[in-house]
């Protein structure tokens, strides 16, 4: 897709989906206010909704349960700073 188009298609894909959520009895107007808030902001460069938004399937591990420590050798994929492990 061309860079100038891209992001236009992305706002209108976001738009779209947060009407039909809304439209289905999903979410409210306000919940997807406030998801669309939360996805766009950054901490240290870091994604805040990361590992969600964008999805980073290997660090998923660590969404709702704390996962042992011998399970998070490796870093969030968000953070790599060219060493993968901790």
């Amino acid at each position: 897709m061309p860079r100038p188009l891209g992001p236009a298609v992305s706002i209108v894909g976001g738009l779209v989906l947060g009407d039909a959520a809304i439209t289905a009895g999903l979410a409210s107007p306000a919940t997807v206010l406030v998801v669309a808030y939360l996805v766009s902001l950054q901490s240290f460069g870091v994604p805040y909704m990361s590992p969600l938004a964008p999805m980073a399937s290997g660090d998923l591990k660590d969404i709702l349960i704390r996962a042992p420590l011998r399970a998070l050798r490796i870093k969030p994929q968000s953070i790599r700073d060219g060493k993968p492990v901790r």
